[in-house]
């Protein structure tokens, strides 16, 4: 019954997001047709599969070698679930409507707040980014698996906390970032009578929690190493991608100008940047000591690159941000947020297809 309230709670804010997305196809074959002659752009041409969802859909159809280099910095999880074309698109989505209600079944259990449960639900498929979650993307895996980490690490059932890690980590690089949440929720000691305090032996449970996601991560650098002869070229592509390491406060100032310049473009981003600065902020002040720091961690290592396509992805693949923007977004606040979001994710979408911008 649990579950079918949280798929119920879930569904809405799922089914409105995938509304919102063809809504920016449409917007996008408007941009076509007044500003390049009915021209279609590649990324148009690619559809669902457009930006990293043609890395991920080469990847599942021909594999890594065929593909190259590039293709190392995208974890496997989801070319090997997905298989195919359809494959990709069909997990995507419908782990996307489970990592919703997982979400709003981990706010339920941990901050008991039912209200911020279903706005969290609904901003899973409502948030400006989330037209990644109908796209052939990692990033429903990923929240899903954080999701039930939280989850499993607030009951402290530490083998659970070591599989959802590992599996985060097989989505998405950024997974090995979850062993921050699992190191703080060490050291939170429950009550002695707490009856899901662990039993005798589970240090090994907790030491797998904690170096699960490490593993991954150098199991990962080494099928590089025996495959391209290079364990390092994942993070040397990331790296080239993301133009190297800026401290972050420098980083924003020069977002400044390029929101100036180019609003559409590269200036896209800032807005989103700040954004996340604040939720962690929020985070901090409201949610539980594990969440927040992760979240912070999380935003500073996405302000720490030269580049930052993609941050508003990157922010959103944050279980925490969700939730600490959900829990700004209530009573009055709630209606004018959905449908500021959504006008926003129809507009990224959009420029997102007609190669303006890159999610």
């Amino acid at each position: 019954m649990m579950i079918r309230d949280d798929l119920r709670a879930a569904l809405p804010g799922w089914v409105l997001g995938r509304l919102l997305t063809a809504l920016g196809w449409l917007v996008a074959l408007v941009l076509v047709r007044m500003n390049a002659g009915g021209t279609w752009t590649v990324q148009m041409h690619q559809g669902l599969f457009a930006w990293d969802g043609a890395f991920y859909r080469a990847i599942a159809d021909v594999g890594y070698e065929a593909v190259g280099a590039d293709a190392t910095r995208f974890h496997p999880l989801l070319p090997m679930l997905g298989g195919h074309d359809l494959g990709l698109l069909i997990v995507s989505n419908l782990v996307a409507l489970c990592a919703a209600a997982a979400i709003h079944h981990l706010v339920l259990e941990v901050l008991r707040d039912p209200d911020l449960a279903r706005r969290a639900a609904t901003l899973v498929g409502v948030a400006a980014p989330a037209f990644t979650l109908v796209w052939a993307y990692a990033e429903s895996l990923f929240l899903f698996a954080t999701a039930l980490l939280l989850l499993a690490l607030h009951r402290r059932q530490w083998w659970w906390v070591a599989v959802f890690g590992v599996v985060a980590t097989l989505a998405r690089p950024t997974g090995l970032l979850l062993v921050v949440a699992v190191a703080v929720g060490l050291f939170t000691h429950r009550s002695p009578t707490d009856p899901a305090l662990p039993r005798d032996g589970h240090h090994v449970a907790q030491a797998a929690a904690l170096v699960g996601p490490g593993l991954v991560m150098v199991g990962w650098l080494w099928w590089v190493e025996e495959t391209f002869g290079d364990a390092w070229l994942p993070l040397r592509v990331q790296g080239d991608l993301r133009g190297g390491t800026r401290f972050p406060p420098f980083r924003l100032v020069e977002g400044l100008g390029e929101a100036m310049a180019d609003p559409l473009g590269d200036g896209l981003h800032l807005p989103f940047a700040l954004l996340a600065l604040w939720l962690a902020w929020i985070a901090w002040r409201r949610l539980p000591l594990a969440w927040a720091l992760y979240a912070a961690v999380t935003v500073l290592v996405m302000l720490s690159a030269s580049n930052l396509n993609s941050i508003e992805r990157y922010a959103f693949g944050n279980v925490v941000l969700i939730v600490a923007g959900a829990s700004v977004a209530g009573g009055r606040a709630w209606r004018p947020t959905v449908g500021v979001s959504g006008a926003v994710l129809v507009g990224m979408t959009a420029l997102a297809w007609y190669g303006r911008y890159v999610p």
